[in-house]
């Protein structure tokens, strides 16, 4: 099967928060790209696909705090798949040096940020 993802999914084992309605949970980040992340629960979280909540990931080097406000795309047994609809600078410039420092390929990550920054001119032509 050909893998057509443009985000590269970096794995790794962090501690979260997440705040859905009146509640706040911790969570395990078990995966994590510049446009969404697979959480684990350790019992069903009640979220739907939809839902938004709040992701909140503090980086032990720093005590950095990233928040990111999401949409679930899929919930499985305990995994939650969600995307990122909402970021603010500071915390995108944080979960990029994020990603950077746990990946072989750092330039990976900076080549991604392109389809995040630049419009997709592919198969346009020039008139």
């Amino acid at each position: 099967m050909e893998n057509k993802r443009r985000f590269s999914r970096i794995a790794c084992d962090e501690n979260i928060v997440i705040k859905f309605k009146e509640n706040i949970v911790e969570a395990t980040l078990v995966e994590i790209s510049l446009k969404g992340a697979l959480v684990q629960f350790k019992e069903d979280f009640g979220t739907q696909v939809g839902d938004c909540f709040q992701l909140l990931l503090t980086l032990k080097e720093s005590n950095d705090v990233i928040q990111f406000k999401t949409e679930v795309i899929y919930n499985i047994n305990n995994y939650i798949g969600v995307k990122f609809v909402l970021l603010d600078i500071e915390s995108f410039m944080l979960i990029c040096r994020f990603l950077e420092a746990r990946t072989n390929a750092p330039q990976q990550i900076r080549h991604e940020l392109d389809y995040l920054v630049l419009p997709d001119f592919r198969g346009s032509k020039e008139k």
